[in-house]
């Protein structure tokens, strides 16, 4: 009976042991050639969200108001902060994106929001020139540096001749970018 027993505890541990296992393994394991096809979908968007948050920004109308505001222009394809965060949402991780959200569109002490909403009008901060931003990674040159479950660090190289690491991550089934990626 004690043998029996024994034998039970064994073929439990061993099917939690294959279990434990296999939830491991699951949705996290990247080759090189994955993390390329990723960055293809992804950096695209980021470009164009990197270039909205720090970059030349969106397009705004002319204006002599000497108001700090400026309504975007009618041909702007976003309507509202909220549409910009709902696109940025498809690339961009929730925690990353709630580093843009306080840095691009939070009233602080020391920094003003590039964007608001006021009377359903998407206004951009004229004086806000943004900076120079740089993407075009050379998606040939992506590899794994690290990677841990739902977690990825790609090397990559810039058609500039510049390198730097973007992150992945893996939210909800989907990889998103965790990192700067200019």
């Amino acid at each position: 009976m004690k043998q029996k027993q024994k034998i039970t505890n064994k073929i439990i541990l061993l099917v939690c042991l294959i279990f434990a296992l296999t939830l491991c393994s699951c949705g996290g394991n990247m080759t090189d050639e994955s993390v390329r096809q990723e960055l293809e979908r992804l950096l695209p968007l980021s470009y164009e969200m990197n270039e909205i948050f720090w970059g030349e920004g969106l397009e705004v109308k002319e204006s002599t108001s000497g108001l700090k505001y400026v309504p975007v222009t009618d041909e702007c394809e976003y309507k509202s902060t909220e549409e910009i965060l709902q696109k940025a949402s498809e690339v961009f991780s929730k925690d990353y994106l709630d580093n843009i959200k306080e840095a691009i569109f939070t009233d602080t002490d020391d920094i003003d929001p590039r964007y608001i909403d006021t009377d359903g009008i998407l206004k951009a901060d004229k004086s806000n020139k943004g900076f120079d931003i740089q993407g075009n990674v050379v998606i040939e040159s992506a590899v794994i540096k690290k990677q841990n479950r739902g977690m990825v660090i790609v090397y990559v190289e810039h058609e500039d001749g510049g390198k730097n690491e973007i992150t992945l991550v893996l939210q909800d089934g989907k990889w998103y970018i965790d990192s700067p990626t200019y």
